[in-house]
């Protein structure tokens, strides 16, 4: 599912706000959006490929500690944001 148009309101009405006499159909709110999606895409993937275990079989001496997976992912999401938010 994309989600551009759940991001693009949230962002027109930032816009509005940020930039005084911004047209509502102005392209940055779609810009912004595209790029937000693509980001949060990104990260889940990068995120994905480099914690897949390449081991299918349980290893008992190797612990999937949620708390880490969510610290880790929730790091991949901040970088890819802050690319994002460069340009």
């Amino acid at each position: 599912m994309q989600g551009e148009p759940a991001f693009a309101p949230a962002l027109t009405a930032r816009a509005l706000t940020a930039h005084d006499g911004l047209p509502a159909d102005d392209l940055w709110p779609a810009t912004g959006a595209a790029m937000l999606n693509a980001a949060l895409r990104v990260a889940a993937e990068h995120y994905a490929w480099h914690t897949a275990d390449p081991d299918p079989d349980p290893d008992p001496d190797h612990d999937h500690d949620p708390a880490t997976a969510e610290a880790e992912l929730t790091a991949t999401i901040r970088s890819a944001l802050g690319v994002a938010a460069r340009g």
